[in-house]
């Protein structure tokens, strides 16, 4: 999941990109911090999911 994430994130970012040459929005200067939040959000999803597989595998 987190690099189906990482590929959207390049593919939104790039077509805002190409967007905002364009025409000048707002949402060319708040979106890309967004996106790049919820990437930064799956990344640490994956994380903790990591841990967790770790310490209920290491239990049993």
């Amino acid at each position: 999941l987190e690099k189906e994430v990482d590929d959207l994130r390049l593919k939104i970012l790039e077509e805002l990109y190409e967007e905002c040459i364009a025409n000048l929005k707002p949402v060319c200067v708040i979106l890309p911090g967004l996106v790049d939040d919820l990437e930064a959000i799956t990344d640490a999803c994956e994380d903790a999911g990591v841990l967790l597989k770790l310490m209920f595998s290491s239990r049993f």
